[in-house]
């Protein structure tokens, strides 16, 4: 895709797990090694490790050497039957991890970018027949070869760059009929503090709301079907250690790299070329404190005085999941660019439900003013944090990766499909709430009878401690458009309610389901996708119903992986 296609966004993408999944890429296997370098003292220098301080620490390590070819021979079994890649930190490295090969019985060459083209065709088809196993590079075979043949990586120096590591796997995970899945040897020593070892995970785990170090600990439950990340149990202490002291975990770290921001990089400070930079989400930010604020601490802008900072800097926290298109739009539409630009009420219905939900996402339930214009007029109030929600609008309005087709509801539903909502959103725009009245929802179905419709609020991930036995339901789903859900315990099928579910269509009432993964991340509630209605089609049992329902809309990729795996626990 050229850089002006799509107004330089990106127009679609598959996630690796997903891709996985999909059956366009082969599963892999990953080993995390226990390194017997230790890295925590080299020198970093803008963004990564000093190349020459790698190459003396690592080239002519007879013990790193042999300990990868005891786990070359302890994981592939059979070394002569490996196509592999070694991936070094400089030529004389790679010459050297093949000449250690060769000593060993594994036949290996090197290879770098100063390498003959006759010369790299040679090695590619003795690798491919296996008159060689393993061929190490250096600045070569990060990308734009193709030897679909390869089933063995191993990276043996330490890769900052997040791209440069998925280009590196990527180039054993096409698929061949000689192979069942791809093998990864990671060498994983203490690093130094700056490096990332959580967005490595994370881009093997996809778009998953659990943590990293929460992962590591539950032994990676959530991976495609038939991928493994096995890690060594010190090298796992190295990764959670380092997780745990990164910047999305420690304020005054995060402080710290928005202090050094712009002389590490050579780039603008902006919460967008940050969080891009380090690979961070918006709530590694934002459960910090708002981004003005950080500044503030940084040294990067003057102090502020406003009067709801407090307040409004838990609901930035919370506007941050908002991707709804037609909501952030419109949001930026109607909101002042700054408080002498005035606020006038729109009288658009859709409009005014987007501010109501806004309302209620940066104000909570505690304040509650008589009007729209009220609630808005007070964020005007605190300039720095106005101009920042429409920064972080601004942003997330940028990010959004899917657009879909717009639903054709019979009443007022400003909830877009494959979005995210907060309950309180939810209740907002589906017109429970108002300013002058919230009404407690306390499970996770409601019916409102004036539309007339009946909301599921499904939490797929459900634990003893956050629900009791009675509504511990078995909600997931079966395919792209079945979902299994349960009702609660005291719904029969002869009962009004149940008669309303299975008759829905006939009664021309609508169901509209939303899922979550878990109840809350990090100490705050988590948003529900809006899965758009469904159509009954069957259900098994009594107090309580287990329904399928159909799907009017596919599940959206990011839970459909998961909501599966769910499913088998």
């Amino acid at each position: 895709m050229c850089s002006g296609d799509f107004d330089g966004h990106t127009a679609a993408e598959v996630r690796l797990p997903d891709a996985i999944s999909r059956k366009l890429l082969c599963p892999f296997q990953y080993f995390g090694v226990t390194d017997s370098v230790n890295y925590s003292g080299i020198r970093w220098q803008r963004g990564g490790y000093v190349i020459e301080d790698l190459d003396n620490l690592i080239t002519g390590n007879d013990v790193r050497a042999q300990l990868v070819i005891d786990k070359v021979r302890q994981i592939l079994l059979d070394a002569r039957h490996a196509r592999g890649l070694g991936f070094c930190v400089s030529i004389r490295h790679a010459e050297y991890m093949a000449a250690v090969f060769n000593r060993c019985g594994i036949p290996a060459a090197a290879l770098s970018a100063n390498s003959e083209h006759d010369l790299r065709n040679s090695v590619q088809r003795k690798l491919v027949t296996r008159q060689i196993n393993f061929v190490f590079v250096v600045d070569l075979y990060n990308e734009g070869v193709d030897i679909p043949e390869v089933d063995t990586i191993l990276l043996l120096r330490p890769t900052e760059s997040l791209t440069v590591f998925l280009q590196q796997l990527g180039r054993g995970l096409r698929l061949h009929e000689d192979k069942d899945c791809l093998t990864v040897l990671d060498l994983i020593g203490q690093a130094h503090q700056n490096f990332n070892f959580e967005a490595r995970f994370r881009a093997l785990l996809g778009r998953s709301s659990r943590r990293v170090d929460e992962e590591i600990d539950q032994g990676f439950p959530y991976l495609p079907a038939g991928c493994v990340i096995n890690l060594e149990r010190i090298a796992a202490r190295y990764v959670l250690e380092n997780i745990r002291q990164a910047i999305s975990h420690n304020r005054n770290r995060l402080v710290q790299r928005i202090a050094t921001y712009e002389l590490e990089t050579g780039q603008a400070l902006t919460l967008r070329n940050f969080v891009e930079y380090h690979h961070l989400n918006l709530d590694d930010v934002y459960r910090r404190g708002n981004w003005s604020r950080l500044l503030v601490s940084a040294g990067f802008r003057p102090d502020f005085n406003e009067p709801d900072e407090d307040r409004l800097s838990k609901g930035l926290r919370r506007l941050a999941h908002v991707n709804g298109v037609q909501q952030l739009k419109r949001l930026l539409e109607v909101l002042p660019t700054d408080a002498a630009a005035g606020f006038k009420e729109p009288k658009d219905e859709t409009t005014r439900r987007f501010l109501l939900m806004l309302h209620f996402v940066l104000w909570g339930r505690d304040w509650c003013p008589a009007t729209i214009t009220e609630s808005v007029n007070r964020l005007l109030q605190n300039p720095t944090l106005h101009g920042e929600v429409r920064e972080l609008l601004s942003l997330t309005f940028e990010w959004v990766d899917e657009l879909l087709p717009i639903l054709s509801l019979p009443f007022d539903c400003p909830l877009e499909l494959h979005a995210d909502y907060t309950r309180d959103e939810i209740l907002a725009g589906l017109g429970v709430w108002t300013l002058q009245s919230q009404r407690e929802v306390r499970e996770g179905v409601l019916y409102i009878e004036t539309l007339p419709a009946d909301i599921f609020l499904i939490t797929l991930n459900k634990t003893e401690g956050d629900y009791s036995p009675t509504t511990m339901y078995e909600d997931y789903a079966i395919s792209e458009e079945l979902f299994h859900w349960q009702s609660q315990s005291t719904t029969s099928a002869d009962s009004p309610t149940g008669q309303r579910y299975i008759h829905h269509r006939e009664r021309k009432s609508w169901v509209l389901l939303l899922a979550r993964e878990d109840r809350q991340r990090n100490g705050q509630a988590c948003p529900y996708t809006f899965l758009g209605p469904a159509d009954y089609m069957s259900h098994q049992g009594s107090h309580p119903m287990s329904i399928t329902w159909r799907l009017h809309h596919k599940l959206p990729a990011k839970l459909l992986r998961n909501v599966r795996r769910l499913a088998a626990y």
